[in-house]
């Protein structure tokens, strides 16, 4: 029994055996014969032994799906190693136990027995994975391994990943295998974006001498050629608009296209969303989320794939995923909790009115502005035609912003949870306004930013120096904010306008500008960069070295500051202000039910003031459609919800970031907070996050 653990056909041989080999077993010596007689008779050159037939049908239900071997055969070697695993009901599991090679105790699988384990032992475990992969791609893959999977020379290149997606398809794979093929993917998407890159800046360059040119050339094609000249020139362009189209379409997606964090259950997603087999798009999605749980694309497409055949209610947000992939997921989840929760109930049939938005699922698509405003305006001319987008949250940047408001401007609602620059809702020529926020502009900010400098020290008047982008339009707001305050002398501060420090000026010396300041007396060190130059920020208080005490604009809450080592030793006690943070968030259930959602603590870069406001600005479209949906006869329109929001009496709630409720498109209530970057020390674990500063009275 110590060998077969009581296993019938096992114990039954076993005895046989023993019956069998004709020879007495001395007393004492009954533990040793008994092993030498199965190692002889069941262990050693097993296949052969195997008679009758047991030990190759269990091998035969672990290898034959060729789908499902690889997660089997991972699963088996996780056991091996630590001797059990936690047992759940995934369709893997259960066959693995299906097979009798392993054993549910006390809701543990275990090896059934010691045969099992010396016979299907590691080697067997290893060297049935590598027959599983193709021959090329295991020799990669085994190297990626060996290499602590830091090796990138052994990754995949664009036709061998190709080749291994079609293999991995159907199947269910290792999540090291998942591992390897989706850092291959991020090695190709990084050397396309960068060749993009490349093409767009030579194109850039190129375009002003050939439109001359092009001018020219279609003058003289026009005037030797003539119908064939125009033919080409018109076979050109039409070229030209297809190629501009597709590159287009594939910013905006439902779930068609995957535009963040690739991975292989999300692209065989997007292909049966693009097929119309939205259960399986469903199913694909979700398994991602279990993966990846802090991915707020995949539980977007979850929804969409889950009610695509529905009656639904669409929406659009647009986020600079490929210039800024952490801002743009923290927009995203405050988009993606805000859809989870209204659409929570509509799985339940039939579907009530408590359903999405009054018995309505809601939909999202995912815009990918890259914060550049030239594509936003594409983007917004498209979404603006698409009469299903009935309102877009966005954009992330103020310039990018303030490029897409007149195409905007009576045509679609849009409700910026992050675009900070003054004016951004002065609408001129207009009665009535289709652009909001749910941010508080940048001048309140900016007096209780200052206050708080001042209260850092003492007697003496903070002397600041100011670090902005010139270029960001945001930026310039602040600038202008401050020097306001500083003209009309309401804060006692000293601005060290005599140094320059501008970090769209790619040729900063910031030795020379940090010992220019100090020099000037400067005490104060406010670094105000555009979102996508948090970079520069940061490499000037590497530069500065505590030598000013560090005060920022709330650009750089996010968790790019804290990405490095180095990074965090630089920045530690800055402190900024902010528009909330999850400490703050004390009679409000967003905190709580975002850090269940996200499946982690909040550690304060996952979930950040951005997502908060985009939970609000996605509930404020929530709450207008319901509001004029009430009556089940009437449609949601863009201008029903345009004057929803614009109802200063009776359009208001309590969002996550406070009261909420707008007035000439701007938020009417406003709080500020304030953070510091502080280090602590917990079980000889150094961690650095974004803390609350108590209240201060002033």
């Amino acid at each position: 029994m110590c060998w077969t653990k009581g296993q019938p056909f096992l114990t039954q041989k076993l005895c046989h055996l023993i019956s069998l080999s004709g020879s007495l077993i001395s007393d004492g010596e009954e533990k040793e014969s008994v092993r030498q007689l199965v190692i002889d008779k069941v262990i050693n050159n097993w296949e052969a032994q195997d008679n009758p037939i047991h030990l190759k049908i269990i091998r035969y239900r672990i290898l034959k799906d060729e789908k499902h071997t690889g997660k089997l055969l991972e699963i088996y070697q996780i056991i091996l190693k630590n001797q059990e695993v936690n047992a759940d009901n995934s369709f893997e599991m259960m066959k693995l136990q299906l097979s009798g090679l392993v054993v549910k105790q006390d809701n543990k699988l275990k090896v059934y027995n010691p045969i099992y384990k010396a016979i299907f032992n590691e080697n067997w475990v290893y060297n049935q994975l590598d027959f599983q992969r193709p021959k090329l791609y295991a020799e990669k893959f085994s190297a990626w391994i060996d290499s602590n999977q830091l090796d990138d020379n052994q990754l995949l290149n664009k036709e061998e990943l190709y080749n291994a997606q079609e293999w991995a398809a159907d199947k269910s794979l290792s999540n090291h295998d998942y591992k390897f093929i989706s850092a291959s993917l991020d090695l190709q998407r990084k050397k396309a974006e960068k060749e993009a890159e490349e093409t767009l800046a030579n194109a850039k360059k190129k375009a002003k001498s050939q439109l001359l040119i092009g001018i020219f050339a279609l003058l003289g094609i026009l005037s030797i050629g003539g119908t064939i000249g125009v033919q080409i020139i018109s076979r050109q362009v039409r070229l030209l608009n297809f190629q501009i189209n597709t590159n287009l379409q594939r910013r905006i997606s439902t779930g068609e296209d995957i535009l963040l964090n690739p991975n292989l259950d999300k692209r065989a997603g997007a292909q049966f969303f693009t097929n119309e087999i939205f259960e399986q798009a469903a199913h694909k999605f979700r398994k991602s989320l279990e993966n990846e749980p802090n991915d707020p694309e995949a539980l977007i497409y979850w929804n969409n794939a889950k009610f695509a055949n529905s009656d639904s209610i669409s929406i659009a947000v647009g986020v600079p995923i490929g210039k800024n992939k952490e801002v743009a997921q923290e927009m995203l989840r405050g988009v993606a909790q805000a859809q989870n929760e209204v659409n929570k109930n509509c799985e339940i049939q039939p579907i009530s009115n408590d359903c999405g938005i009054n018995g309505r699922p809601l939909q999202v698509k995912i815009v990918n502005d890259d914060n550049d405003p030239e594509i936003a305006q594409e983007l917004a001319r498209r979404l603006v035609k698409d009469r299903d987008v009935l309102a877009v949250i966005g954009h992330n940047a103020s310039d990018v912003s303030l490029s897409v408001i007149e195409i905007y401007q009576d045509r679609l609602v849009m409700i910026s949870p992050t675009s900070t620059v003054m004016d951004l809702t002065t609408i001129q020529n207009s009665k009535v306004n289709y652009i909001f926020r749910t941010v508080p502009g940048i001048r309140d900010i900016v007096e209780e930013l200052v206050t708080q400098i001042a209260t850092q020290f003492n007697d003496n008047d903070p002397k600041i120096l100011l670090c902005y982008d010139s270029d960001a339009d945001a930026n310039q707001s602040f600038k202008n904010e401050l020097d306001r305050l500083h003209n009309e002398k309401k804060q006692n501060f000293e601005l060290i306008n005599t140094v320059e420090c501008d970090f769209s000026n790619s040729n900063l010396d910031y030795e020379l500008t940090i010992n220019e300041a100090i020099e000037q007396e400067a005490n104060s060190l406010l670094l105000v960069p555009h979102i996508d130059r948090i970079h520069e920020a940061i490499e000037l208080a590497k530069i500065n070295n505590h030598r000013l005490k560090l005060f920022s604009s709330p650009s750089l809450y996010t968790s790019k500051t804290l990405e490095y080592e180095y990074r965090k030793k630089a920045v530690e006690g800055m402190q900024m202000a902010v528009y909330w943070h999850p400490e703050t968030d004390i009679e409000h259930y967003f905190s709580s039910d975002a850090k269940e959602l996200w499946r982690e603590d909040l550690n304060y870069t996952i979930v950040t003031w951005r997502t908060a406001m985009a939970y609000d600005a996605t509930q404020a479209i929530i709450k207008g459609l319901k509001q004029i949906t009430e009556d089940l006869k009437q449609e949601p329109t863009r201008q029903g919800l345009q004057k929803a929001l614009s109802d200063e009496t009776n359009f208001f709630f309590d969002g996550a970031t406070g009261r909420v409720g707008f007035k000439d498109g701007e938020r009417i209530q406003k709080e500020e907070f304030f953070v510091e970057i502080i280090k602590r020390v917990e079980d000889s674990e150094i961690d650095f996050n974004f803390v609350p500063i108590p209240d201060i009275e002033r």
